[in-house]
């Protein structure tokens, strides 16, 4: 800045303030294209009962990262709860697709009254259909399937969804009273702690000096037992701590 007739060199200070604000673009995402989730399909007409997923492949859009298959089993990498569905299509049905969880991996009994984790069913002749939530209690849990009695010539479809964690059964109303008690059980406590705090604060110790005589010219004398008469405590300089007033 030069002010016209003014000497060169400082003549004060400018100050300036900003106010700026950031923004996040909004990048346009098809509802949950970011779900972890997977696909495996068998051969065309190479699923058999018990090796569902031969001449498998896992489907373009799955997104579960390290899942691995077998003819009869898949490998979830991370840990969390799933639900996963099978479907097979077979001339030769004759009973629903089953699973078994092998390695690492829990029911979770969510479904009819939380009863049980899953639940299935067949036409004969036609197809089979499973459904079941699960967690993977550990790294690369096993599930063992098999395409359902009868099948062989067919196909056979896998499709796995991570489930949010907190999706669980409902707590009972014993489970959420004790909660509650629990809850207010935590507030008087801490309620107790801040009251005892408060009388606890420390006081200015008195001045003692080598006579006994504090700063107020009160004579501090040794204290005796009421039972035996003998001293059982004196007072050192410094140590008395002076009585609250009011």
């Amino acid at each position: 800045m030069i002010l016209s007739g003014v000497a060169a060199g400082q003549i004060g200070e400018l100050y300036v303030e900003f106010d700026i604000d950031f923004y996040d673009p909004k990048i346009p995402v098809p509802l949950g294209q970011n779900l972890p989730m997977a696909h495996i399909a068998s051969g065309a007409g190479a699923a058999t009962d018990a090796a569902p997923l031969t001449g498998g492949a896992i489907r373009a859009g799955s997104t579960i990262t390290g899942l691995s298959f077998t003819n009869g089993t898949v490998t979830i990498p991370a840990v969390g709860r799933y639900m996963i569905g099978t479907v097979s299509v077979s001339a030769a049905q004759t009973a629903a697709p089953q699973l078994t969880l092998t390695t690492n991996a829990s029911a979770v009994n969510i479904i009819g009254a939380n009863s049980i984790s899953g639940t299935g069913g067949f036409v004969l002749n036609v197809s089979g259909v499973r459904v079941n939530v699960f967690d993977v209690t550990a790294p690369n849990g096993v599930i063992t399937l098999t395409a359902g009695t009868g099948v062989v010539a067919g196909n056979f479809d896998v499709i796995i969804s991570q489930l949010s964690s907190g999706l669980t059964k409902p707590k009972s109303e014993l489970e959420s009273k004790l909660e509650k008690v629990d809850a207010l059980l935590a507030l008087l406590g801490e309620g107790r702690a801040l009251k005892k705090d408060e009388k606890s604060e420390a006081l200015p110790p008195l001045s003692v000096d080598s006579k006994g005589n504090d700063d107020d010219g009160i004579v501090m004398v040794p204290v005796a037992s009421a039972k035996t008469g003998a001293a059982v405590a004196s007072v050192a300089p410094g140590s008395v701590t002076r009585p609250r007033k009011g």
